[in-house]
């Protein structure tokens, strides 16, 4: 359980999962269990005790009072952990093509499958080599801002908070800027991966002085038609 960060029921939706990482994004430093209200997640922050196979006690910070909450109820948890010293570093990442990915500290291939000892110590073994996706050796060497879980402070001097979006535009729609081909020709170029960020947005990444360079191409959206003075700051 120390390694866990979120549960979340109907997770083959993509349209829920898709909403969970929204909602993850103003999530504060404590534990939280969230339930659906009205077609919208609502989150109540706390502290969680011992479970059992149908609940599991938590501690409300506004009351500071213990209640059993039962699982049923739940559309997600989230934990916070702390993250172990003592964990293997990890050796790359597992993917399936339904989208998991397990973060490997080792993995052998046999006549079983391929088997994945995670950096938590726990044994998953993938018994058919058609789900597998692919392996990331890139994690600890390379790590996009977009697949990391910031703080978020989100703020507007209109009447709605425009949410930032990670690997998409803020419109839903792949992430685009002008740039120039090897002719000189400006051409839109589209980036897999990245973050879109509306006016009055602060993220903050805990990346535990692990990366020695970063490195980012900066643009504006070209549907965007007003004028405006964009300033991005990176501290």
């Amino acid at each position: 359980m120390t390694a866990v960060f979120t549960v979340l029921r109907d997770a083959h939706d993509p349209k829920v999962r898709q909403e969970w990482q929204d909602f993850l994004t103003k999530r504060g430093r404590l534990d939280m269990v969230v339930v659906r209200s009205d077609e919208k997640l609502n989150g109540l922050e706390g502290t969680f005790g011992p479970g059992t196979g149908d609940a599991i006690e938590f501690t409300p910070t506004a009351t500071g009072q213990k209640r059993p909450i039962r699982l049923a109820r739940a559309q997600g948890l989230i934990f916070v952990q702390k993250a172990n010293p003592d964990a293997p570093a990890p050796l790359c990442k597992v993917i399936d093509n339904a989208g998991n990915s397990l973060v490997a500290a080792d993995v052998v291939l046999n006549a079983n499958g391929l088997i994945v000892t995670t950096v938590s110590g726990a044994r998953i073994t993938l018994p058919d080599a058609k789900r597998l996706a692919k392996l990331d050796f890139s994690k600890g060497k390379l790590t996009y801002l977009s697949d990391l879980e910031p703080k978020a402070t989100e703020t507007s001097n209109v009447e709605r908070v425009e949410h930032y979006h990670r690997d998409k535009n803020l419109d839903g729609e792949p992430i685009q800027l002008p740039q120039k081909n090897e002719d000189g020709v400006p051409v839109l170029r589209v980036f897999p991966k990245g973050l879109a960020l509306h006016a009055y947005t602060e993220l903050q990444y805990d990346i535990g002085g692990e990366y020695k360079e970063f490195k980012a191409i900066l643009g504006v959206d070209p549907k965007v038609q007003v004028d405006s003075h964009v300033k991005v700051t990176i501290e």
